[in-house]
């Protein structure tokens, strides 16, 4: 399961990756695509992608505690859509800067990769199933003592208890 969602963020990374690449020839193809555009709309795009950061580490981890003793259950499909949500909130900042790389006169490019960057680093930390959000999501799950049995149900191994970790 763990490689179907890593195969659904990763298409969703590569997107704006292709977005940066194809809207070179639209955008970028100026006189100086590379100009440091406005600073109202550079502004715009750093508080959205920080904004965006921030409510990913807010809003999207957003699970309900399992109970001690709770039967078992599998919280993929809750993973999966956090996990969506997480890489659409994150996708946020690319499309504010795709939308206001059309509306500055000059340096739209730059403040496109801009916003994509800021987008990949959220999408990267939050959004792909890595260890990271896989344990903050499963640690929402048995904040209250219960087993989610996420890791497992993931196809991952468990995760090593105790001091010694490995050799």
């Amino acid at each position: 399961m763990i490689l179907t969602l890593r195969m659904l963020a990763s298409s969703m990374i590569g997107a704006v990756v292709l977005i940066c690449f194809a809207l070179w020839f639209v955008v970028g193809t100026g006189d100086d695509p590379f100009a440091v555009p406005e600073t109202w709309a550079l502004a715009v795009v750093v508080a959205e992608g920080a904004a965006a950061y921030l409510l990913v580490t807010v809003v999207g981890y957003n699970a309900p505690a399992v109970p001690p003793g709770a039967a078992r259950e599998s919280w993929v499909a809750r993973f999966q859509a956090s996990m969506m949500v997480r890489l659409a909130l994150g996708e946020s900042t690319a499309l504010i800067a795709l939308a206001l790389a059309f509306i500055v006169p000059d340096g739209g490019y730059l403040l496109l990769l801009v916003g994509a960057a800021m987008s990949l680093v959220t999408m990267g930390v939050h959004g792909y199933p890595w260890d990271y959000p896989v344990e903050r999501y499963r640690a929402r799950l048995e904040r209250d003592g219960g087993t989610s049995y996420l890791r497992e149900d993931l196809g991952l191994p468990p995760k090593p208890s105790g001091a010694i970790r490995e050799l």
